[in-house]
């Protein structure tokens, strides 16, 4: 399939899909004429490629993951795997923190608003979202 219809399917831009593609994130097949020629495969790692993203690990971490997961099965590819996960297991633990206390101060401020607080409640409240 070519790019465009292949962007289409996976719903990512073709820009997208030529940067994966540099970086080596992808490796569509070629046709004589050099066109790509996307396969299911390609699809299936896309969207692996695409939850690794909605997850919020970056490029090099996909990467990495992406690596794990068309390597063969090893100790060394379980240890790395493990790493990975705990990693982001603790990045998401902070992010955890940082949005509850965000959605406290929010809410805070949206019922100073509400109930017509001074201008320096309201300050306060603006100034502890700058200090998360």
């Amino acid at each position: 399939m070519k790019i465009a219809a292949f962007a289409k399917l996976v719903n990512i831009s073709t820009d997208t899909l030529r940067y994966y593609e540099k970086i080596g994130l992808l490796h569509p097949q070629r046709n004589r004429n050099g066109y790509r020629d996307y396969t299911d495969a390609d699809a299936a790692l896309m969207k692996f490629i695409t939850n690794l993203r909605h997850a919020q690990l970056k490029l090099p971490e996909v990467k990495q993951a992406v690596a794990l997961y068309q390597s063969p099965k090893s100790n060394y590819c379980d240890k790395e795997t493990l790493k990975l996960v705990t990693k982001k297991a603790q990045d998401c633990q902070q992010q955890a923190i940082f949005y509850t206390k965000m959605t406290k101060i929010l809410a805070e401020l949206k019922n100073k608003i509400e109930e017509e607080a001074s201008i320096d409640e309201i300050e306060n409240s603006l100034k502890q979202l700058g200090e998360l």
